[in-house]
């Protein structure tokens, strides 16, 4: 019998509520994660519990409050719509589900059959950098922790060279401009501390500048 090719999207997540007691829970899983946060634990331990959580959280949901539509957060939506849009031009054989690694559902709701079933995990970011891509592969390796090993796992670990990337974003800000003619065109990404590249040889600014070369391209 063939193995149902179970295709996962991963994202980030968002807080459970705009109450701050979510968003406080949101901000200490996420700020924890050494990957984003590399201050030796005991110290980080002190100044997360001590100066952070008793005071960002309520400034945060303050912040969230701006972004949120109707109760709902957008990433959150945007990943749902995402994969079921997906799914549409998949047949029966594939199953696209999506999922966070600080929101529900999560890995372990999501892989049920990891022996039996072929899995496809793709993290959400198109350029790697172990502050993003790597927290996915932490959250996947709590459920399977020999999947780096199995046959029937793949993980992609970036995508931001990939042909059929590029052309959509090409086409998407080809349709922006035509709409909203402009004079300048700026691309930005997300940052990250200039240490992590420099002494932890993060690839992200690399992977950032060669999305740029290629959009740049077309």
């Amino acid at each position: 019998m063939e193995k149902k090719t179970n295709i996962i999207l991963c994202q980030l997540g968002s807080p459970k509520s705009l109450k701050v007691k979510d968003v406080r829970s949101y901000l200490r899983e996420f700020l924890n994660d050494p990957r984003v946060i590399d201050v030796p634990r005991p110290l980080w331990f002190f100044i997360l519990n001590l100066f952070i959580l008793p005071f960002r959280p309520k400034r945060s949901a303050q912040a969230y409050s701006r972004v949120v539509f109707c109760g709902f957060f957008p990433l959150i939506e945007l990943t749902k719509k995402f994969t079921s849009n997906i799914s549409r031009f998949l047949n029966n054989n594939f199953s696209v589900k999506s999922c966070f690694i600080l929101s529900e559902p999560r890995f372990s709701d999501v892989i049920k059959n990891q022996d039996t079933e072929e899995y496809w995990i793709f993290p959400q970011f198109p350029q790697f950098s172990d502050t993003t891509t790597s927290s996915v592969s932490d959250s996947l390796k709590k459920v399977v922790p020999d999947f780096e090993s199995r046959s029937n796992f793949h993980f992609v670990p970036r995508f931001h060279k990939l042909k059929a990337f590029i052309d959509l974003s090409v086409e998407n800000i080809e349709n922006h401009i035509t709409k909203y003619p402009i004079d300048d065109l700026v691309i930005s990404f997300h940052g990250i501390p200039v240490r992590y590249v420099t002494q932890k040889n993060d690839p992200y600014y690399i992977d950032c500048y060669e999305t740029f070369m290629l959009i740049k391209e077309k």
